[in-house]
């Protein structure tokens, strides 16, 4: 396999995503749709980029579009990867846990994707965000300081799931479903992080671990000295809005 790369002429993304200076949801989604399309084409191509992060995402001066670059560590998907023995090449916090382990696949560059999207709408930097120790999933919608729509946070909710099978198992079906939400009309505020009643079921139950070992402790504490009988309270069922990816219109 030969990869040709363009030379591209601009300034990566990791000079736009400053801390305390999150993104507005439209950019974040218009980021999405620029950076699934080359995305999409490459598993197209059965190849995995296997680094996407900001400082491989480059806005090209001549037109400000965003670029995929730093091909490489891209891996043609064959038997080899599927068995487990390529190597282990990423970046952590952007690195699915799948990648981690040598068994990179398709869903691995949506993750890392995600992330990227994550912290440019957030204005937090990766490191910053915390991690549901129950379900592994990245606390992130409590560290908005507006509102953004409820698909978007569906989408992003999906695409950086901890399971590579619980999300979008290729840049096409990724590309489908952000490219519906950017022509559905504007997008609204129904997904209020300060207000518990308007976030979806598992954000809101989806405080920090520090919370979540709080109550636990005052759980236990409930329980008579020596009872056998006591049992500890499940765990946070790892909760998800499942998101159509029928939508059969592809962007040219």
């Amino acid at each position: 396999m030969f990869l040709v790369q363009e030379y591209v002429q601009g300034l990566s993304l990791r000079q736009e995503i400053y801390p305390g200076q999150p993104w507005p949801q439209d950019q974040v989604v218009q980021f999405l749709l620029s950076t699934l399309r080359p995305l999409a084409i490459v598993h197209e191509n059965r190849t995995i980029h296997r680094d996407i992060k900001p400082d491989n995402l480059m806005r090209r001066l001549k037109d400000q579009q965003i670029m995929l670059i730093d091909f490489g560590a891209v891996k043609e998907f064959t038997s080899t990867v599927i068995a487990g023995s390529t190597k282990i090449i990423g970046s952590p916090g952007y690195m699915a846990r799948e990648q981690a382990i040598g068994k990179p696949c398709f869903a691995s560059d949506i993750y890392s994707l995600g992330m990227v999207a994550i912290e440019a709408l957030t204005g937090c930097f990766i490191g910053q965000l915390h991690t549901d120790p129950h379900t592994d999933r990245v606390l992130w919608l409590e560290e908005l300081t507006r509102p953004i729509d409820r698909r978007l946070y569906e989408i992003l909710e999906k695409m950086t799931a901890p399971k590579a099978s619980d999300r979008y198992a290729h840049g096409v079906d990724a590309l489908q479903v952000v490219y519906k939400l950017a022509n559905a009309g504007s997008l609204l505020t129904d997904c209020d992080p300060s207000n518990p009643q308007q976030t979806p079921k598992v954000i809101a139950s989806a405080i920090t671990w520090v919370q979540k070992a709080q109550k636990m402790t005052n759980y236990l504490q409930q329980i008579p000295q020596g009872n056998p009988e006591g049992n500890s309270p499940n765990p946070c069922p790892n909760l998800q809005s499942p998101i159509p990816s029928s939508y059969a219109i592809y962007p040219h």
